[in-house]
C-alpha cells in the first residue's frame, strides 16, 4: 500500500512517482541519480587575502537526464 503523498518523504515520492515516469518516458539508460552529479562549486568565501569555496553549500542534482 502506498502512503498518501502528504505522508511520504522526498525519497518516497521520487521512488514511487518520478523515477517510474522517467523510465516510462524512455530515459531508462540516460538517467544519473543523486549525489554523483555536482552542479555548483559552493559559495566563494573571502577572508582577508584568502579565498576558498564553502563545500557545505555545494548543490547536487536529484536527477540528470542525458
Amino acid at each position: 500500500m502506498i502512503l498518501p503523498k502528504k505522508a511520504m518523504s522526498e525519497e518516497d515520492i521520487k521512488l514511487n512517482f518520478i523515477t517510474p515516469a522517467l523510465i516510462n518516458s524512455g530515459w531508462k539508460d540516460k538517467i544519473t541519480m543523486e549525489t554523483s552529479v555536482q552542479f555548483t562549486d559552493g559559495k566563494i568565501c573571502l577572508s582577508g587575502n584568502f579565498v576558498h569555496r564553502d563545500k557545505k553549500s555545494t548543490k547536487f542534482a536529484d536527477y540528470v537526464l542525458y
